[in-house]
């Protein structure tokens, strides 16, 4: 019941926010304790399952969207500390390893950088790429495995990988210093539980430093929509988590486990604010989030002095939720932080223990289904892929979610 009425009041809270299409003011912004993303929006082949602003990969679109995300870094004139800097697609291992320094190295004329992780296909990851990477000061890696099964990532026109190149890559990996995630996709076309249980003890043999379950959703913009359940794709998830936990991980929130070495977060850890560069890219600083126009019309503003995007502002209220929803995902939420928040937040709190979905600070098993749950419905109804209104002939408009 609560599930569905949560549910209900988050479909019904997207569909009244209204993003404007326009210039961004950065001058003014100094960083804080944030985090800079980096997307990287090119691909090999385009996936049926992702949801992300991506395109096939063009040598020559790909020198012009390098020349356009030097030349914003430039533009937003962001200074200060960053804890992290994460580079995602798209495909972002289909850059050479000599772009990707480029672009750190310009960061780095405005901002010191604290940890640097890359996300990409496996087979594109060689010993002499991740040297070169290593060299740039990227010190984690994300692959993106989604499965073992040949039948599954067929269906999703996914690219295969062999566990033999997995291990191949964490050796290397291991080997420099650098640490390893695997994703995998949970719920995939003719993917059953006994699957993904075979693929998370293939992965946990091969000493990851973590695992990340997500589930396959229906989110707007993919060519393949999810055939099962959120349900049933909740309990293939946590079947997996029991045997993952098993292996000696520590599970980190609802769909990440980790290593206990890498296991740090703690009860007071809140989101925290980050700055997106590149086609698609969201920003969420304070109280507004921007999300920065397709390619094509990222790179033609960018090239002509001008930082585009999609806006927002948010007030307090749902700052304070969003805070809320992150200390659920984390599966952890102490009272303290409760008697802090909105009486709003405190009433709900207050349902979710009475209904044993929070017990001693902690998130319980009944509780991380109604997480699983809700997230998703927040994964599907986000505006992947947001429209480009400067195709349209629009000087400025609303994206309704």
């Amino acid at each position: 019941m609560i599930n569905r009425t949560a549910n209900r009041m988050v479909s019904k809270s997207f569909a009244s926010l209204e993003y404007e299409y326009c210039k961004i003011d950065w001058d003014h912004f100094t960083t804080r304790e944030i985090g800079i993303y980096i997307h990287v929006p090119f691909c090999p082949r385009l996936c049926a399952f992702c949801p992300f602003h991506r395109v096939l990969y063009n040598r020559q679109q790909k020198d012009r969207y390098l020349k356009a995300l030097l030349k914003e870094i430039d533009l937003r004139g962001i200074y200060g500390e960053v804890e992290w800097v994460y580079i995602g697609g798209g495909t972002p291992n289909l850059l050479k390893p000599d772009e990707i320094c480029m672009i750190l190295d310009k960061l780095k004329e405005h901002v010191n950088i604290e940890d640097i992780t890359i996300e990409g296909k496996p087979r594109y990851f060689t010993r002499e790429y991740l040297e070169q990477l290593y060299a740039c000061e990227i010190s984690k890696l994300s692959i993106g495995v989604e499965s073992l099964k040949e039948e599954s990532l067929d269906i999703v026109e996914r690219d295969k990988t062999g566990v033999s190149l997995i291990e191949e890559i964490v050796n290397d990996a291991h080997d420099l210093g650098m640490v390893v995630n695997a994703d995998l996709m949970v719920g995939l076309p003719k993917q059953y539980s006994k699957d993904v249980i075979r693929d998370v003890k293939k992965l946990a043999d091969l000493e990851l430093d973590q695992m990340s379950t997500y589930p396959f959703t229906k989110a707007p913009g993919a060519k393949n929509r999810r055939r099962t359940t959120s349900k049933h794709i909740f309990e293939m998830i946590e079947k997996a988590a029991d045997v993952i936990e098993e292996t000696g991980y520590v599970r980190e929130n609802v769909w990440v486990f980790s290593r206990p070495k890498l296991a740090t977060k703690s009860l007071t850890e809140d989101p925290k604010e980050y700055i997106g560069y590149g086609p698609s890219a969201f920003s969420v600083v304070g109280n507004l989030q921007v999300v920065n126009p397709h390619i094509e019309n990222y790179i033609d503003a960018i090239l002509h002095g001008r930082t585009m995007g999609f806006k927002i502002d948010f007030d307090e209220g749902f700052n304070a939720w969003r805070r809320f929803a992150h200390r659920l995902y984390d599966l952890r939420i102490s009272d303290d932080f409760i008697k802090s928040m909105p009486r709003s937040i405190r009433w709900v709190s207050n349902m979710l223990k009475l209904m044993g979905y929070i017990k001693d600070e902690r998130v319980t098993r009944k509780g991380r289904y109604f997480i699983h749950d809700l997230t998703t419905t927040v994964i599907e109804k986000l505006p992947f892929p947001l429209g480009n209104p400067v195709s349209r002939g629009v000087a400025c408009m609303n994206i309704f979610f």
